[in-house]
């Protein structure tokens, strides 16, 4: 991202607008290849709004403050929190990118797609709950061997 009067990101920044990039790709190519009156048309445009958004935020903020020029945003947009920075609920197919992620940086836990089952999203409390368990159940016993 950028050209040649393009702000200074950190390397965690710029990790960031690189992932965001390559979302809103991901994003745009699945909203071009689903029907325009397709129930999830609002959820990817929602979904790439977003990340355009969190990329302008980080070149702002990497921008010194005298030099940037006030960006600004349409009034139907609500203001953003530092809390409210979290992804929305659509997220791009993780294994497209899996390859070209460096496996020392943590990989960030996507939210679940709405369109699970009842029975899928029970094999999912089960697994978490029985991980969490079998965790704390392993503390405990190295604890106990001492």
């Amino acid at each position: 991202a950028g050209g040649g009067g393009a702000p200074a990101l950190g390397a965690e920044e710029a990790a960031e607008v690189e992932e965001l990039e390559m979302d809103v790709r991901i994003l745009e190519e699945r909203l071009g290849s689903v029907a325009a009156d397709a129930p999830e048309v609002a959820e990817l445009t929602e979904a790439v709004r977003w990340r355009k958004e969190r990329i302008d935020e980080l070149m702002a903020a990497a921008t010194p403050r005298a030099a940037a020029p006030a960006r600004d945003p349409s009034p139907a947009t609500p203001a953003r929190t530092p809390g409210s920075a979290r992804r929305p609920t659509t997220a791009p197919d993780s294994s497209a990118r899996k390859s070209t992620r460096s496996s020392t940086r943590a990989t960030p836990v996507h939210p679940v797609p709405a369109t699970l089952n009842q029975e899928q999203i029970h094999e999912v409390f089960e697994y978490y709950a029985n991980f969490g368990r079998t965790s704390v159940q392993n503390y405990q016993d190295t604890i106990d061997s001492f």
